[in-house]
């Protein structure tokens, strides 16, 4: 189990004034920071230890992270998110003995494993929500990610030496991913694009009973078509898409041509995270082949169903 010592525990807790330390427990699921529920005699709080630096994309996307949160909490979204608190330099990520860490009240409620059919409308009705609060965000719309870095990285993969049951497992899918992914990516981008979540799967979704209440891990916002949020385990399989779509439309709008755009883009991400799993330098060592073991079944699954020229109604 991952630690953080009483050393560096009451560093944080200093820094960010939140407190004398009671306990602190390491919650799993995290596929590159670390983070841990910490009591101290001022409350509960999530410190979040980062697993990177502040170098490269992370530069401009921290900022913008911290300017989406900002702006939904002075529009009064009405669902919880991270309120991040500031250390003592003024700054949400403070640096101890050479890691980077961020802090913010825990938001009370459990993450789900397995959403129930409330569960998951609720989870597009918060979604639909949060669309229409972020088009309000002031700022005009940038490039979307033109994939290169994935591009790249399938060119990298191979010229991957096997060494071992993970270099093995990759390259026996290889193919099968970079076909997917060279079809998807043609898929035109640019029409109704707003601030997506960019990571809405259900580690990140807050709930109290089948109440969905709040929503965390906002590292990944990004501009791009709003059916982008569509795409993660929260809607695998027909029977999801179709209640999430059918919900989410309950709350805003969403064309005939989003609503069939659900499905590449869902194969489009899965076969963008294929590389980034196997060789992400970010990712755990041990998280790797079960990952790709996921993207496996989630990519034979939906791609399926658009084989069969299915569309949710």
């Amino acid at each position: 189990m991952i630690k953080l010592s009483k050393r560096i525990l009451d560093k944080v807790a200093s820094i960010y004034n939140i407190g004398k330390v009671k306990s602190a427990k390491f919650i799993s699921g995290g596929n590159i920071n670390y983070n841990f529920a910490v009591k101290t005699d001022k409350g509960d709080f999530i410190v979040r230890k980062l697993g990177y630096s502040l170098s490269g994309w992370w530069v401009k996307q921290k900022p913008f992270e911290f300017k989406v949160l900002d702006f939904l909490h002075k529009k009064k979204f009405p669902y919880k998110i991270p309120k991040m608190l500031r250390g003592k330099n003024g700054k949400y990520i403070s640096k101890i003995s050479g890691s980077l860490f961020q802090v913010y009240p825990k938001i009370k409620g459990r993450t789900v494993a397995n959403f129930n059919s409330k569960q998951l409308k609720e989870a597009a009705k918060a979604l639909a929500v949060y669309h229409k609060f972020i088009k309000n965000f002031p700022s005009e719309p940038e490039e979307i990610d033109d994939l290169g870095y994935a591009r790249r990285n399938y060119k990298d993969l191979r010229k991957t030496k096997i060494v071992n049951p993970v270099d093995k497992y990759m390259a026996n899918h290889l193919d099968f991913f970079e076909d997917i992914f060279k079809k998807t990516a043609k898929i035109d981008r640019n029409k109704g694009i707003l601030i997506v979540h960019g990571d809405f799967r259900k580690n990140n979704l807050i709930f109290s009973g089948n109440k969905l209440v709040g929503i965390v891990d906002w590292e990944n916002v990004e501009w791009a078509p709003k059916t982008w949020d569509f795409v993660s385990d929260i809607t695998d399989g027909a029977k999801a898409i179709r209640t999430f779509v059918a919900e989410y439309q309950k709350h805003n709008s969403l064309s005939s041509d989003e609503i069939r755009m659900v499905l590449p883009l869902k194969l489009l991400k899965i076969s963008e995270i294929f590389p980034w799993a196997y060789k992400g330098e970010h990712v755990k060592p041990e998280k790797r082949l079960l990952m790709l073991r996921v993207l496996v079944k989630r990519a034979k699954k939906h791609l399926a169903l658009l084989e069969e020229s299915w569309v949710p109604k």
